[in-house]
């Protein structure tokens, strides 16, 4: 079921004699029921299909660039459902503040880095998701991230804790070729964009949750969603997204 991009949750049972649950209203806050001997019901699999516009979005990412043009172009990527996304940007233009603002959102319960230089314009999409790798790696190969399975490799695709236990120069050194992070905890996301502004990246996260607050905060830019974002998120961000909607992002872009 993972393998067909379905998160996974099991239904479960057992007897208990009622007796021995607590009947004062303290203990029964701390109590728990035991998680032996438990009896299946059933396993149901749970699907987040892509947004509508997410696999052109990151077709459009992927196939952006525009080194002899005088101005930027500009995509967007976006999915809901607990997964994060990366936006990686090679600018060309001395105008980083204008062109930070056209990068203005990717939607839902994203993380999006924008890491920019002066060489050339490049988008390449990455997926950063609490996942187990058989479900991202599902949701990468729908969406276009992943190609092949000759994609679905180290350190194309790798866990956080993984990413976790490298050493600082390791991290820095492999952090630009992941494309897909399963697995990952908010430290493991912090990590990353650490890792990332540390080889000299300019970097952008965007985010809505409590658990993006980290890397918001850690990164050069912090962007969180204004409908769906938490407050925390919000507080630990510079741009706050009041329509939540990733074709806010088109629309910016079509004006600079």
């Amino acid at each position: 079921m993972a393998a067909t991009s379905l998160r996974c949750v099991a239904i479960t049972y057992r007897s208990y004699e009622l007796e021995k649950v607590p009947s004062n209203e303290e203990e029964l806050v701390e109590w728990t029921l035991p998680a032996d001997d438990l009896v299946l019901l059933a396993i149901v699999g749970i699907k987040d299909p892509c947004r509508p516009g997410v696999k052109d979005a990151v077709r459009l990412c992927q196939n952006a660039d525009i080194k002899d043009r005088l101005e930027p172009s500009f995509a967007i990527v976006g999915l809901g459902g607990g997964l994060d996304w990366t936006a990686k940007i090679f600018n060309k233009q001395s105008n980083m503040e204008r062109f930070m603002k056209a990068i203005c959102c990717l939607f839902g319960a994203v993380l999006g880095f924008i890491f920019l230089n002066r060489t050339m314009l490049i988008m390449v999409v990455r997926m950063v998701t609490g996942d187990n790798l058989q479900t991202v790696k599902a949701i990468a190969f729908e969406c276009g991230i992943l190609d092949s399975d000759a994609d679905a490799a180290e350190p194309n695709l790798i866990e956080g804790k993984a990413f976790c236990a490298l050493p600082d120069k390791e991290r820095e050194k492999i952090a630009d070729q992941i494309s897909v992070m399963g697995r990952s905890s908010p430290n493991d996301e912090l990590l990353l964009v650490q890792a990332l502004r540390k080889s000299g990246h300019v970097v952008a996260v965007t985010g809505d949750g409590a658990n993006d607050a980290p890397a918001l905060h850690e990164a050069d830019i912090g962007l969180a969603m204004g409908i769906a974002g938490t407050e925390v998120a919000k507080e630990s961000s510079d741009i706050i997204i009041l329509d939540d909607n990733f074709a806010s992002v088109l629309k910016v872009s079509l004006v600079l």
